[in-house]
């Protein structure tokens, strides 16, 4: 890959568009980004890092930082990158994400980061995404080897040199992605650590396990002797314990059967010998409560055969409640109709009321509606009038309108006569700064010739032909002065001239527009005057009398509409008086024939009253309310006694029949047979319950026993056969585990993926002394050191010098700052074509090496300096980026870059 052209704005520390032409350099050789430190020179390969892997080359500055932070909300932020690979032709434009201001409205919005990727055939590809995976592909590498391969800090690898192992081991898991073989041994370790505690643990919960096993005194000694022996000894002793235990277990459950059943017979015989006991007393209880209810029973009934004549009563006395009912229901009739005679004369005064009130209502409305079709038409010519005063209005208002048009052009006028007398001032000081710097550059211009003649008269001899006017004779030879300008001194003075100059003209063309622009003005307000027909002078009183004029008819104008609205309010008005008149007369006629329905019914209830009067025998309500209550009460008590007469009859003869029968069942439930001494039965039964107990007792301890143990065997067994395969995989692990980590005996040191970067390392090194050699004229080479200072430490990527001169092998750290320079570039330069080579065979046809020159005395450099060219010559171009003077006289090609006193940076001359 070549880079071709760069374009860069606002980032970074440059703040305006800079536009860097690599192809002009050519496709071979060096060049030279040039300034001093902070200038922004690596800013430069952070835009081709970013455009192309959307980071920086160190990575380390977020989206925001890439944007200059003086840049203008209206300025994008952006990278153009030109570049060709395997001769064919990219253009790559990346956007960061940053604030700018809104295209519409006030205040700010995010610009979103953005990338679009022209191809060699002129398609397009967008998307941050899919951009960045087709940049990976086409070029074969990532962010991190394209700056190991294309920017050489040297710096980082001077590091490098003196680093330790561990570190060396670090630097190549990035570069030669060996992470994987070092997560490949920290698995190792972890599953060797985790195989290491599970075995001390399973070996634990083995000594938990047996100490919980319960064996009987007789066969303990058997028990131990198998447990010193092994494992699988003590499991085949525990599995023929087991079968003695459930032998045991079996020949007491067997036992306890016997004796439950002989003690569950004594308890049935016990039971029925207490059931004949307690039937005997309950037979005896019950024929004793017999008596008692044969007595009450005779009683009952003798009531009973007695209760014809007070039911001969309830008849009579329910005829009497009738007729007296009657009676009741016939003052009710009387009084409900007194109450309906009361209400209509009551309704009908307040209808009868009511009526006077809609008719005084009738005749406000009436009177309202009068007034309302009067006003209607006193003002029915308001419409027309309101038209007459709005075109009156509308001509006022363009009169306004053209007066207040001419004073605006007016003040116009005097702002710009007082902007003109401001460009005449500075016009006129303008003039005589240029006359006075022309006067001082014309004094310096003539010192300096005069300086050159004297210079060049002081070589001229009597006799010698003059180079001006051909003379042999020289009587007035041009003198030497001793205050002489420097050619920079005039330079600068003629700059100031010509900045001056075009100041002047600048200012000098503002004036003369200022000019046109009052000359424009006022021909405007004259024309518009001549057409308004007023003058200059007399304008303000005339625009005040049409302002004042047009209030007033917008005041008529409003009043005419304020009336035109009360005639649309009067119109609505006289509709709703129109309409609540004519329901009025509605609801009078409705009431004066509801009045007449009311008299019809009054009439009708005072006759019918009269006729109930007639018909009743009882004068006195409460003297007939108080003969109903009496012959009801009488009534009441006389049902209760036939109740309670019937229900003591009921209860009586149930009672009498039940007790009957309980004696002929508990008689019939009597058996001799059971008529026994309970207390013999029970002293027998006691002792047979403890032999039981007993026996239960020993069965359970048996049998938790046996759980105990059958849990313990199976746990043992379990553990027996984990420790077996955790065992084989702790051999197999320990020599995988030593292998990785570098601890077999008798070997260096070398983890696994330190054995890994060996290989690369060594065709690092290879590489990087051919170079070595020869810009150290064959003194100095590197290699691998072999025999680590301590040996528990890690070895592999250590470093030695080897002094060809001297037959000496020395370490890294002995060398002086150019040679350590010279070592530190070779090892870059080595890696960048290993890391090529590994990725593919990539091709990167331009490099940039950054700083560390500065360091070198003039052979060294020259050294130094060719070999660079010597890699620049093989269709290379290699950019070094520094600050030396020295390197400004060797290198042709430059980039000179610099920061102003404003703090932005700019490319200020590119050198093809």
């Amino acid at each position: 890959m070549r880079v071709t052209r760069l374009e860069l704005q606002a980032f970074g520390p440059f703040k305006n568009k800079e536009i860097i032409d690599f192809d002009k350099f050519g496709e071979e050789g060096l060049f030279l980004i040039s300034g001093q430190t902070g200038s922004g020179k690596t800013s430069i390969f952070d835009a081709i890092s970013y455009a192309l892997f959307d980071s920086s080359s160190t990575g380390d500055r977020n989206e925001a930082m890439l944007r200059y932070a003086g840049a203008d909300l209206d300025t994008d932020t952006y990278v153009k990158l030109s570049f060709v690979y395997r001769s064919k032709a990219y253009t790559i434009e990346r956007y960061p994400e940053y604030l700018r201001s809104k295209l519409r409205g006030q205040g700010t919005t995010l610009s979103k980061k953005s990338v679009e990727l022209k191809l060699p055939d002129g398609q397009y590809i967008n998307g941050v995404n899919e951009v960045n995976a087709y940049i990976k592909d086409l070029l074969g590498i990532n962010k991190d080897q394209f700056n190991q391969i294309m920017m050489l800090a040297q710096g980082k690898f001077m590091k490098f040199i003196k680093a330790s192992n561990d570190d060396k081991a670090k630097l190549f898991r990035e570069i030669f992605a060996t992470e994987k073989f070092n997560k490949l041994e920290n698995n190792i370790r972890e599953k060797y650590s985790k195989i290491n505690s599970d075995l001390s643990v399973l070996m634990t919960s083995k000594e938990n396990t047996i100490e919980n096993f319960i064996v009987a005194s007789e066969y303990y000694d058997d028990f131990i002797e198998a447990k010193l022996a092994s494992g699988q000894e003590l499991i085949d002793f525990m599995h023929k314990y087991r079968d003695t235990q459930e032998t045991e277990i079996l020949k007491l459950t067997e036992k306890i059967d016997v004796e439950s059943n002989i003690i569950s017979k004594d308890k049935a015989l016990l039971d029925k010998v207490y059931t004949y006991i307690e039937t005997k007393e309950k037979l005896a209880i019950a024929q004793n409560d017999l008596e008692q209810i044969k007595i009450d029973f005779e009683e009952a009934k003798k009531e009973y055969e007695g209760l014809g004549k007070n039911e001969k009563l309830v008849i009579d006395l329910n005829r009497t409640l009738d007729r007296l009912n009657d009676e009741k229901e016939k003052l009710k009739i009387i009084e409900d109709l007194k109450k309906n005679i009361s209400s209509l004369e009551d309704e009908i005064n307040s209808h009868e009321k009511n009526l006077l009130e809609i008719e005084t209502d009738i005749k406000d409305l009436t009177s309202q509606f009068d007034k309302i079709e009067e006003f209607i038409k006193e003002n029915s010519a308001k419409k027309e009038e309101k038209i007459v005063f709005e075109n009156k209005k509308d001509k006022l208002e363009e009169k306004v309108s053209n007066l207040k048009e001419i004073k605006n052009l007016i003040d116009d006028l005097e702002d710009v006569i007082k902007d003109h007398q401001v460009f005449e001032n500075t016009y006129r000081l303008k003039k005589e700064d240029l006359e006075k710097k022309q006067a001082e550059y014309k004094h310096l211009e003539d010192l300096y010739f005069e300086y050159q003649a004297g210079i060049l008269a002081s070589k001229i001899e009597e006799g010698q032909a003059c180079p001006v006017c051909g003379s042999t004779h020289h009587p007035n030879k041009a003198s030497l002065s001793d205050s002489v300008p420097e050619k920079e001194d005039l330079d600068q003075a003629k700059d100031q001239v010509n900045l001056l100059s075009q100041e002047y003209e600048e200012i000098k063309l503002a004036l003369i527009n200022k000019n046109n622009e009052k000359e424009n003005l006022e021909k405007q307000i004259e024309n518009k005057l001549n057409k308004e027909n007023i003058k200059r002078d007399d304008l303000d009183k005339a625009l005040e009398d049409k302002k004042a004029d047009f209030e007033q008819v917008k005041n008529q104008i409003s009043d005419t509409e304020n009336i035109l609205t009360d005639l649309e309010t009067k119109e609505e008005d006289k509709i709703g008086l129109k309409n609540k008149i004519s329901e009025k007369e509605k609801k009078l006629k409705s009431i004066n024939e509801h009045l007449i329905s009311l008299r019809e019914k009054l009439n009708s209830n005072k006759v019918r009253k009269e006729e109930e009067i007639k018909k009743i025998s009882y004068d006195n309500p409460i003297k007939l309310d108080e003969e109903l209550e009496n012959v009801s009460l009488q009534l009441e008590k006389l049902d209760q006694d036939i109740k309670n007469i019937k229900t003591n009859y009921q209860t009586a003869n149930n009672k009498y029949i039940s007790k009957c029968q309980e004696i002929d069942s508990l008689k019939d439930s009597l058996n001799e047979k059971y008529n026994l001494d309970p207390e013999n039965i029970e002293l027998s039964l006691k002792e047979k319950s403890e032999i039981l107990k007993d026996l239960r007792e020993d069965l359970t301890k048996f049998k938790a026993n046996l759980i105990t143990n059958n849990k313990n065997l199976e746990l043992l067994e379990k553990i027996e056969k984990d420790l077996g395969k955790k065992e084989k995989d702790y051999q197999n692990y320990t020599e995988i585990y030593k292998l990785l980590t570098g601890q077999v005996s008798g070997v260096g040191k070398v983890k696994f993926e330190t054995f890994i970067q060996l290989k690369y390392f060594d065709q690092v090194l290879q590489t990087a002394n051919k170079r070595l050699y020869e810009m150290t004229q064959g003194k100095f080479s590197l290699k691998r050191k072999v025999n680590p200072a301590n040996k528990n430490s890690q070895m592999g990527l250590d470093i030695e010098v080897i002094d060809h001169h001297n037959q000496t092998t020395r370490d890294v750290n002995t060398l002086s700052g150019g040679e350590a320079f010279q070592a530190s570039l070779s090892l870059a330069l080595g890696l960048s074509d290993i890391v090529q080579m590994n990725a593919g065979g990539i091709q990167l046809d331009s490099m940039f090496i950054d700083e560390g020159f500065g360091t070198l005395d003039t052979e060294t450099l020259a050294s130094v300096m060719k070999n660079l060219s010597k890699i620049s010559n093989s269709n290379k171009l290699v950019g070094i980026i520094s600050h030396v003077d020295i390197l400004k006289e060797q290198i042709d090609k430059q980039i000179l870059v610099e920061k102003n006193k404003s703090g932005y940076s700019r490319v200020v001359k590119q050198i093809y």
